[in-house]
């Protein structure tokens, strides 16, 4: 009778072996091993499979079948009733004994029980009853139902407010990429988080990983970036200049900011404020004008109702309550003055 030794070892160094039952086929073919008692959990998208054969092995063929005997086809990526053997690696260690190693795909198992097959193949028999294990597997990421902030758009603080729903979660982790949540601290899982975002005015993108009791991981993003606006409106250009003396009749009078977010309309337009913010005067009389924004450029441009008077001084008046839409207020008053001129008529 010929003899053939087939050890089972699946994960980190745990051996499973099965006293199987001899072959009916003219060469007997038998497999001989002892079993551990315990269950095995596995996680992750594969388990090595490795073992030892001794005598006139030809091949090692593994599966992978369900509790309710249905079998892991992995070209399929479904449960089929038929066994789908897959060749393992066999490879010479000494005369008459060969070592197998491979790594065996695993299906997506949400914590369930599935048995790791394997049978060895001789020239001219099959062992039916195959070598196994009962494994629990959870290889399947928590499920993301909600990640969102509270706030959208522009923020004038830090902290925002996260809103979370992931089922299955044990712990969390969010930072603002994706190389950034390998170093960020873990936390218990709960559905609602405070998160700081660095410092900066600008768009930011925040990112949460959400981990199992296994550490099977599910990562999102916020669907929309977050844009931080800590900083008050600043005037970094006047038209026409201060001091100006040249000045057309006709002209507009306009002012540019530097704002991330932007200024809130309602504290700048003519339509938009009750006490204006943006004005023009001369000879201490407030001219007529209307006034509105452009987000684009984030300038406010100025236009008299009628012409400018040739050879006033006018002074054009920044004053406080214009605010971002965050609701950052200017800082520094501006004022500058300049005289009008009728423009000369064009040489004939």
């Amino acid at each position: 009778m010929k003899r053939f030794l087939l050890i089972l070892i699946i994960g980190l160094g745990v051996v499973f072996p099965t006293l199987l039952a001899a072959s009916p086929d003219a060469n007997d073919l038998k497999i001989e091993t002892s079993i551990i008692d315990g269950e095995v959990e596995v996680g992750g998208g594969s388990a090595r499979v490795t073992g030892v054969a001794s005598g006139e092995i030809r091949a090692v063929e593994l599966a992978i079948r369900r509790e309710d005997g249905l079998f892991w086809g992995v070209r399929e990526a479904t449960w089929t009733p038929e066994p789908n053997w897959q060749k393992g690696t066999v490879t010479p260690i000494a005369p008459g004994r060969f070592s197998w190693d491979e790594a065996l795909v695993l299906p997506p198992v949400d914590g369930g029980r599935i048995s790791l097959l394997a049978r060895a193949m001789a020239k001219d028999a099959v062992d039916p009853t195959p070598a196994g294990k009962y494994v629990s597997i959870d290889n399947v990421a928590p499920e993301i139902a909600e990640f969102k902030i509270e706030s959208s758009g522009w923020v004038k603080d830090r902290d925002v407010d996260l809103t979370i729903d992931v089922r299955g979660a044990k712990f969390m982790r969010f930072a603002e990429s994706r190389k950034a949540l390998k170093r960020a601290r873990k936390m218990k899982y709960r559905q609602s988080a405070k998160f700081r975002l660095s410092a900066g005015d600008g768009w930011k993108q925040i990112f949460g990983e959400f981990f199992d009791k296994k550490g099977n991981a599910a990562v999102s993003r916020l669907p929309a970036k977050i844009g931080l606006d800590t900083a008050a409106p600043v005037v970094i250009d006047m038209k026409p200049a201060p001091e100006a003396n040249s000045v057309s009749v006709d002209a507009k009078i306009s002012v540019k900011f530097i704002e991330e977010s932007g200024l809130d309309r309602a504290t700048i337009d003519s339509e938009g404020t009750t006490v204006p913010t943006f004005y023009l005067e001369t000879g201490g009389r407030r001219t007529t004008a209307t006034v509105a924004y452009d987000s684009r450029t984030k300038t406010a441009v100025l236009t008299p109702e009628t012409l400018l008077v040739e050879g006033e001084m006018y002074t054009a008046y920044i004053e406080s309550g214009i605010k971002d839409i965050v609701g950052n207020e200017i800082k520094e008053k501006t004022k500058w003055s300049f005289s009008a001129v009728t423009p000369s008529p064009p040489e004939t």
